[in-house]
């Protein structure tokens, strides 16, 4: 007689155009059409197998309701949190946690999405808080004018050695000829 354990689907991994089931257990079974997608689904968008089984791992660890909110996940490409994660939910929010900590963090979003008024970014990566687009855009605009500034500066201050090379270099000639 045979033990067979049946594993049901948890989330699906985009393929090219087609949708590739990813079992309760991490592994990955043959590759569907979009039409046969269930009408509610997840998303993982890792490529390393490791980490694919240890994100269901975890998923399995969190309460269903959590879980079903989540549209897609993404690595980060964070260079200071090399396992952040980018969850988008099913309302409209955006999560960032460290693969390593979603157990511990991620269910504090229940009651942080309670307070959230506007489609927002929930960071976990150090700390819990809340932000949005829009205040995310604008701290790159003002990042981006401080680097501005900053090369301005040191632009400025270049053009001044340079234009001190010929004193200097007259000075060195003086100095030389009288040397002589």
């Amino acid at each position: 007689m045979f033990n067979v354990t049946e594993y049901d689907i948890i989330a699906y991994a985009q393929v090219e155009n087609s949708f590739q089931p990813i079992l309760e257990n991490g592994r990955r079974v043959a590759v569907i059409n979009k039409e046969k997608l269930p009408k509610s689904y997840l998303i993982i968008n890792l490529e390393n197998e490791k980490d694919i089984q240890d994100l269901i791992k975890s998923l399995t660890k969190l309460p269903d309701k959590l879980v079903k909110d989540i549209k897609s996940v993404s690595l980060a490409n964070s260079s200071s949190t090399k396992d952040l994660l980018v969850l988008e939910l099913h309302d409209g929010n955006t999560i960032r946690v460290p693969q390593s900590e979603i157990v511990d963090k991620l269910p504090y979003y229940l009651k942080i999405k309670k307070s959230l008024t506007q489609a927002s970014i929930v960071d976990m990566e150090v700390g819990i808080y809340s932000t949005t687009q829009d205040i995310e855009a604008q701290d790159a605009k003002v990042q981006e004018e401080n680097q501005k500034l900053l090369l301005n500066s040191k632009l400025v201050g270049l053009k001044q050695q340079i234009q001190r090379i010929p004193l200097q270099v007259s000075l060195q000639v003086q100095q030389i000829r009288k040397s002589k």
